[in-house]
């Protein structure tokens, strides 16, 4: 009698065939991926979405990644999926680092980058939840990093025009209606010590949200 074929639930694929999958880190975030992955791949496994544009993350250098190149990608290799344009544009190196701490503090979140002729750079973090008590309950929050960033603070803070809040009070580091390179903005004037070896912009600005659901 011929010996039975093993049936679907019976057959195993070999160690040495099944693909080497690997942990990355895409918007600080773990994902799992094979060893060998392309570009679209790494994003469906992080769950953005598919015209999201991929940086692989080199020291201080963020390299864009075309969706269709395959990659050999290493546990805890670093990645960037943002729909912004490419913060390779950051040249300034203190500029771009901070802008990957910022990146970091607040993951899967759209983070904005914009210089201007003078080398500083307008960092926005967009659709920032500042919680009850203002006329609005998110806005895209933003600072402006002089050339002398980090010796000089980041500061201040930008929001939407006409920033109040609701029940009427107010706040003297609120300022509803200001200016930011032509367009109306309010500003937000908190000012504390800073230390750039001990702090990022990325928790000044996580700071700036905690005092913003819940300004003293």
């Amino acid at each position: 009698m011929s010996p039975s074929l093993p049936t679907d639930s019976q057959t195993e694929i070999p160690e040495a065939h099944k693909p080497h999958t690997v942990e990355i880190l895409v918007n600080s975030k773990p994902v799992t991926v094979p060893h060998t992955v392309t570009g679209a791949g790494i994003l469906a496994a992080a769950g953005v979405p598919p015209d999201f544009t991929l940086f692989r993350v080199e020291g201080r250098k963020e390299i864009p990644i075309p969706l269709d190149e395959e990659l050999h990608v290493h546990r805890h290799e670093k990645f960037i999926a943002s729909p912004t344009l490419d913060p390779a544009f950051v040249t300034h190196p203190e500029h771009a680092s901070a802008l990957e701490t910022v990146r970091e503090a607040f993951p899967g979140r759209r983070i904005d980058a914009e210089v201007n002729a003078d080398g500083e750079t307008t960092v926005t973090v967009r659709a920032v939840d500042v919680g009850a008590g203002w006329n609005v309950t998110e806005f895209d929050l933003t600072v402006k990093l002089q050339v002398t960033f980090p010796s000089t603070q980041p500061y201040p803070f930008y929001g939407p025009p006409g920033l109040t809040r609701t029940d009427g009070r107010s706040i003297s580091q609120l300022q509803p209606h200001a200016e930011l390179d032509g367009s109306q903005r309010s500003q937000i004037s908190l000012s504390k010590h800073w230390d750039p070896a001990v702090e990022t912009l990325g928790a000044r600005l996580i700071a700036v949200v905690a005092w913003l659901r819940n300004p003293r």
